[in-house]
Order: structure tokens, then C-alpha cells, then sequence
């Protein structure tokens, strides 16, 4: 997990963030910032369980992204 707005910014990790459009995930160092002192507080006092909701409609892109990183086709 970790900040980003497109799918440029990640190879299949979950991106944070306040906003949401079409392939695109806004004010995203803002919920990182907040969602990650809480985490690493959490993971230190035990077992941490993440539920992912409202994830994107669509199958994984990764090999799109992976590709676009490495200008295969």
C-alpha cells in the first residue's frame, strides 16, 4: 500500500486515497499520511486484517502496467 494517482504509479498495489474517479485515486499522500501511523500501530499490537472495498470494476491491469514500465508490448 502505498500513494499514487494512476495506474503508472503502482505494479498491482493497493493505492490510497480520499477520492475516487475514473482511473484515477485523488488526495492520495493526504490518506497515506493518515492511514499509515495507524497501521504501523496496529501491526505492532498484533494480528491486522484489511478488508478492500469498493475496488476498481475492472480485472487487474498489471501486466498493462508492468508492460508500460518496461516498454514491452
Amino acid at each position: 500500500m502505498h500513494w499514487g494517482n494512476t495506474d503508472i504509479d503502482t505494479e498491482g498495489c493497493i493505492l490510497l486515497g480520499q477520492t475516487r474517479g475514473p482511473d484515477f485515486v485523488g488526495h492520495s499522500r493526504d490518506a497515506f499520511d493518515t492511514f499509515w501511523p495507524k497501521f504501523m500501530q496496529a501491526l505492532a499490537g498484533g494480528t491486522v486484517s484489511i478488508q478492500v472495498l469498493g475496488g476498481a470494476a475492472r480485472a487487474s491491469n498489471h501486466d498493462e502496467v508492468r508492460n508500460a514500465a518496461t516498454g514491452e508490448l
